[in-house]
């Protein structure tokens, strides 16, 4: 049993125990012998002992004083008579400054053992605290959502499972293995590098709050907001700090840049191509205002021009309704047999009048046999009618345009579209099929429109299980060719 058990106890019993010792010491004395009494009172230690274990150095001596009338009052009983007979006994007056000494030191002893056990139950509350305030701590950082790290000397001492997962990692693959240049693309930053090396220096307490892009366990790249700050831990400096993953974020706000950058190529586009014509028709109505021609066939060439401007217009609206129609889901296909050859030979004819106009010549490579396939014919025509087009607006005066067909492994009907005009730069050719390419004015002043042709004829092939490529070269012309199934994909 240990002191503080034993310690414990009597305080329960509280004045029980000096009372017992007390008693134990009149009864000792009672049924000694007379010749023996003379050396009783020396007992009376006991409860004095007693009553310092009990209640402290105070009560102690309290109980040593006591003992002194206690004891002359046997020694009176005994048959010593005077108020000194304990002095008057051989030992007494030792006897009695023992008894002092003695209560004085275990009530001493009994006070610094209580302090002592103050202290250390104090400090057990102060530890159990903060065991429980860990564990909460650690509760809340193992269950986050964000990621939590903790950074000392370039490595991460302590990471959570939500930032190991950010990485594609296990928590024991980071800690105390990787630092901050693992986990970030080789041309980023650190987020803090070594003291002396570069740091900027801030106060413990203080956070800093940035993006960086991160580098995933397989290689892909993720975009990062971290918020960190050195803290003292261990004795030395460490940082702490909450990251979380902005990837979709970042990609929404690209997106929205997107967005905002072709609605503005849209608005460009369209007003662009729409002025041209809309001041040719102005200028045609005010001469007819007039009433009035000096040349008998400028009413005629007016009317044409007229009629060119308003298609278009219209054509123009058409692949507005296109492209709406393709980003609503509702581009649909109404496929019947169609003969090729003649489609390309409809489409010559109809266009016949534009490269007039240029004085650009056009022709057609064509088998013998009918070029058939299951295709929507009104769609496949607009395809035709984009490409020959615009060959025809990019080409130069005295150029030519040709227009081959053949069909592949007697299932793959392959149509192409050359010119020998401007070209396309090299750097441009991946974006010619985009929603707005955003080509050279050059070549944007040629088309006169929004860039919607080429990209709804794109998805008009795509929807015949076919592909549309380009080869260009600036100066010297482009071939536009796409390939489409027979009878189906």
């Amino acid at each position: 049993m240990s002191l503080s058990s034993i310690r414990e106890r009597s305080r329960r019993a509280g004045i029980a125990i000096p009372v017992s010792a007390l008693a134990i010491y009149l009864l000792v004395f009672l049924i000694l012998p007379p010749e023996a009494k003379n050396t009783a009172p020396i007992l009376s230690v006991l409860p004095v002992i007693a009553v310092g274990w009990t209640f402290g150095l105070r009560a102690a001596l309290l109980a040593a004083v006591f003992t002194i009338p206690l004891n002359t009052a046997l020694m009176n009983v005994a048959g010593r008579p005077g108020w000194d007979a304990l002095i008057r006994t051989e030992g007494g007056v030792l006897g009695t400054v023992g008894i002092v000494a003695v209560g004085a030191a275990v009530g001493r002893l009994s006070d610094l053992w209580g302090r002592l056990e103050k202290e250390v139950s104090e400090r057990q509350r102060i530890e159990e605290a903060l065991r429980e305030t860990e564990a909460k701590y650690r509760i809340m950082a193992e269950e986050s959502l964000a990621g939590v790290f903790i950074l000392q000397d370039d490595k991460f001492r302590y990471v959570n499972p939500a930032l190991a997962d950010i990485f594609g990692y296990d928590p024991s693959d980071i800690i105390d293995q990787m630092g901050p240049s693992d986990l970030k693309q080789p041309d980023e930053k650190l987020l803090y590098a070594e003291q002396g090396h570069g740091q900027v220096s801030i106060e413990v307490g203080e956070m800093r709050y940035r993006t960086f892009r991160g580098l995933h366990k397989d290689g892909s790249l993720i975009h990062c907001e971290v918020r960190a700050g050195p803290v003292d831990l261990s004795g030395g400096q460490a940082i702490l700090g909450t990251l979380i993953d902005i990837t979709e974020r970042k990609r929404i706000e690209q997106a929205e840049e997107d967005f905002t950058r072709m609605k503005n190529e849209l608005f460009l586009g369209v007003s662009h191509g729409m002025r041209e014509p809309l001041h040719a028709l102005k200028g045609f109505l005010k001469e007819l205002q007039k009433g009035m021609f000096d040349n008998p066939i400028m009413p005629e060439m007016l009317i044409s021009r007229a009629v060119r401007d308003a298609d278009r217009l219209t054509n123009m609206v058409d692949n507005l309704l296109d492209m709406a129609q393709l980003e609503s889901g509702e581009f649909d296909l109404n496929l019947e047999e169609v003969d090729i050859s003649e489609l390309v030979r409809g489409v010559l004819r109809a266009l016949e009048s534009e490269a007039n106009l240029k004085h650009v010549s056009m022709e057609h490579v064509l088998p013998r046999k009918p070029l058939n396939a299951l295709a929507d014919r009104g769609r496949l025509e607009q395809v035709l009618v984009n490409l020959v087009d615009n060959a025809i607006k990019f080409s130069k005066s005295g150029g030519a345009v040709v227009v081959s067909g053949e069909t592949m492994w007697d299932k793959i009907l392959v149509i192409q579209v050359s010119d020998r005009g401007v070209g396309i730069p090299q750097d441009e050719l991946l974006r010619v099929f985009d929603k707005f390419p955003g080509v050279s004015a050059k070549v944007t002043h040629a088309g006169g429109g929004p860039g919607l042709g080429l990209y709804i004829s794109k998805h008009i092939v795509e929807a015949h299980g076919g592909q549309i490529n380009v080869e260009s070269k600036p100066g010297k012309g482009s071939t536009f060719y796409f390939s489409i199934p027979q009878f189906g994909s």
